[in-house]
């Protein structure tokens, strides 16, 4: 009697089974075992013993070849399907790479003028607050804090700290620009007290496009491409 989950059970091949399918049979093998407690009941011979041995045996041998079958068919992927996906990636990046180039230009632009804007309410802080003889900040750094908070304990002319130090340095380090955009000032003078901002793109159709004029009007200017002056268009 085969007893139901015992691993250890060892099948003893019959005296008529005789071969090398019957010493397969007799190894201790859960498969085979698992697989000769089904049929339990149909061992009534030792005819019907050795055939459900065999049966057994070729039940393992086929299974272990559609396994081994099924493992080289997953072992990677052909040299047409890794084509096929890096073609699809290249398509995917022809498209948003030019869209991703796009918005940062538009980004910088955006924040070019939001830095004149910046600019110009500074100098009309610095005009009604300061008395010098130029009116407005004879230099742009004049209008931050000098790369140093205790400058700020109190401001004084020299460093009236109105804007940040980046953007009162043109970048850091400075004159390398912010956010794409390089800014020059126009300075004023006692004699003509006025002044002028241009931004312009750090590299032309990379960092931007277009350039931004303003001066003391407080009216910000464009044009494409750059750069703007006092004669282009209002934003």
């Amino acid at each position: 009697m085969l007893i139901d989950g015992d691993e250890n059970w060892q099948p003893s091949p019959p005296k008529r089974c005789i071969g090398t399918l019957s010493w397969v049979c007799y190894v201790r093998n859960l498969h085979i075992i698992r697989c000769l407690q089904n049929f339990e009941g149909l061992f009534s011979t030792r005819g019907s013993r050795c055939a459900w041995y065999r049966v057994c045996v070729l039940h393992l041998t086929i299974s272990r070849r559609m396994n081994t079958k099924m493992r080289n068919k997953q072992k990677g992927f052909s040299l047409i399907e890794l084509l096929i996906v890096v073609a699809i990636i290249l398509i995917i990046a022809a498209i948003a790479i030019p869209n991703l180039i796009r918005s940062k230009m538009a980004a910088n632009e955006a924040s070019a003028v939001a830095s004149i804007r910046t600019i110009n309410t500074a100098e009309v802080v610095f005009s009604t607050t300061y008395n010098v003889p130029e009116v407005f900040a004879p230099l742009l750094a004049q209008l931050g804090d000098g790369g140093a908070a205790a400058n700020c304990t109190p401001p004084t002319a020299l460093n009236s700290c109105l804007i940040d130090n980046v953007l009162a340095s043109n970048g850091i380090p400075a004159g390398t620009g912010k956010s794409g955009y390089k800014f020059n000032y126009t300075a004023p003078t006692a004699a003509a007290p006025v002044y002028g901002i241009n931004a312009d793109p750090v590299n032309a159709n990379s960092t931007g496009v277009r350039g931004f004029y303003s001066d003391q009007t407080l009216v910000i200017r464009v044009a494409n491409p750059a750069p703007a002056s006092g004669a282009s268009n209002p934003l």
